[in-house]
């Protein structure tokens, strides 16, 4: 007999492809950088490979927005298995198609599949597993993101970058048949009224016991308590009343500091180096160590790779074990220090103090591997971790959206300017101005986030909607000892 934790185990295999796919996305722009040449023998110039890296973000945005409509309408297993068809197209045209606009097109479908996940994830993985797992659970689908870069970096190695394509596009086609497999999320049969089906997927999913009993009893109750009448659902809401609410929304510290400490985790995710560290890992890697062709660097970007999921891996092991915050400044404190460190480093070689050889790469390399494995323990998965569990569940849909909407143009951004700011600045000066931005992002979190391991979600947000009565009592105490 299957036990409920090999089923839930299957059920986040679903997302975790997704998003090796995504990962095998963002690192793909190397194959090309390394091996494309058009019909006169030219290499992709670093304008197009720019456009190429970056074109995704602009319509991951518009799966964004999509995103709520499209699980509420159709549900969050119908909606996960939309996406993989724009995902399959992607890399279909990227094997078949030979100019710039086809890869931009595959480009564009591509993140629209992206924003959809990238909104949903945390949310499925909350839905469908049990809450003290959630953390390594979470974690578990970075790793994969990891192995996707993994696998696209070394496909491009041995293979050219149109079988590379051809190769990835097995990922969409193994995630549409693990998630046709999947069912439904029983939060969504709640939702929809099914309390029946939603029952026996809960004890499918996480057994029968009394605790899991309670469980869902308390989420259909809570369901049918908060659920409108016939008059409620028909009643027409004005554009004005939907701004008056948002305006009274926004000013809950319950949602808004939530959604800052999520952007400044969004921040830190990009110019952490998610996404630019894969799509040009092989360009800083020939400036950081001096070589000719980025073709030089295979092995040392290869090996990096690898690190990568092992890295994520290990985070399954340190968010279980240790409070999120040690984790967040512990790891957050060694990824600045590497940054800078390979800035000073950059800074003393291109003054003329010493030449490269091969100490210096191994230096390098370990610079490399410190921020590898500190970026990646603590940094990239905890965002998925807190961002899963600090938006309260009233205004996950909205808070959601928002920091995802920031996410697309930030990441657009990035990617366009990294090619041009490695040229211009220096791989050095880029790396300064990147952790200049991290010691911002986690100045805030500092302020703002509470310890959350452990803590139910209810807990979380309960603690945000005190510190506004605390506050309050405290001004008052403050007053009376100056009165007296």
């Amino acid at each position: 007999m299957v036990s409920p934790f090999a089923k839930q185990c299957f059920v986040v295999l679903g997302m975790a492809l997704s998003l090796s796919c995504h990962g095998a996305t963002y690192g793909h722009t190397v194959s090309l950088t390394a091996h494309y040449r058009d019909a006169h023998g030219n290499r992709m110039s670093t304008g197009d490979v720019s456009w190429i890296a970056s074109t995704f973000n602009m319509t991951k945005i518009l799966g964004t927005l999509a995103c709520p409509a499209l699980m509420s309408f159709l549900g969050r297993r119908k909606t996960h298995l939309l996406t993989t068809l724009p995902a399959f197209v992607h890399w279909n045209l990227f094997t078949f198609g030979d100019s710039l606009p086809v890869f931009l097109t595959a480009r564009l479908l591509q993140g629209f599949a992206i924003g959809v996940d990238a909104t949903m994830s945390s949310m499925l993985i909350a839905e469908y597993t049990d809450p003290k797992n959630r953390a390594s659970y979470a974690a578990v689908t970075i790793v994969f993101m990891g192995l996707g870069i993994l696998f696209v970096h070394f496909s491009a190695t041995l293979l050219t970058w149109r079988a590379t394509a051809a190769v990835c596009s097995i990922l969409p086609l193994l995630t549409a048949v693990v998630t046709w497999l999947s069912p439904e999320t029983p939060s969504f049969l709640v939702y929809k009224g099914k309390y029946k089906e939603a029952r026996k997927v809960f004890k499918w999913l996480r057994g029968d016991g009394d605790a899991e009993g309670k469980e869902i009893d308390d989420l259909i109750e809570d369901h049918k308590k908060s659920r409108k009448t016939k008059e409620d659902r028909t009643k027409k809401v004005s554009f004005i009343d939907n701004l008056k609410r948002l305006k009274d929304v926004a000013f809950l510290k319950e949602f808004y500091q939530p959604v800052v400490i999520s952007l400044c985790f969004c921040l830190i995710f990009q110019f952490g180096g998610a996404q630019y560290m894969p799509a040009y890992g092989n360009i800083i890697l020939k400036y950081l160590l001096q070589k000719s062709d980025v073709k030089d660097v295979s092995w040392q970007l290869n090996a990096l790779d690898v690190l990568r999921p092992v890295s994520t891996g290990i985070a399954i092991i340190v968010l279980k074990k240790f409070k999120r915050r040690t984790v967040i400044f512990t790891f957050g404190s060694l990824t600045l220090a590497s940054f800078i460190s390979m800035s000073i480093y950059v800074f003393i070689r291109e003054a003329g103090v010493f030449d490269q050889n091969w100490w210096c790469d191994i230096l390098m390399m370990s610079l490399m591997a410190l921020y590898t494995v500190a970026f990646n323990v603590g940094l990239c998965p905890i965002y998925f971790v807190i961002f899963g569990e600090i938006i309260p569940l009233a205004y996950r849909g909205i808070g959601s959206a928002i920091v995802v909407s920031v996410l697309g143009p930030c990441s657009f951004a990035i990617l366009k300017s990294a090619p041009y700011m490695f040229s211009t600045l220096g791989v050095e000066g880029a790396f300064l101005i990147y952790a200049s931005v991290l010691s911002a992002c986690l100045s805030i979190i500092y302020v703002l986030l509470p310890e959350t391991k452990d803590r139910t979600l209810l807990d979380i947000e309960i603690e945000f909607k005190n510190r506004s009565k605390n506050q309050k009592v405290a001004d008052v105490e403050l007053k009376l000892m100056s009165s007296s």
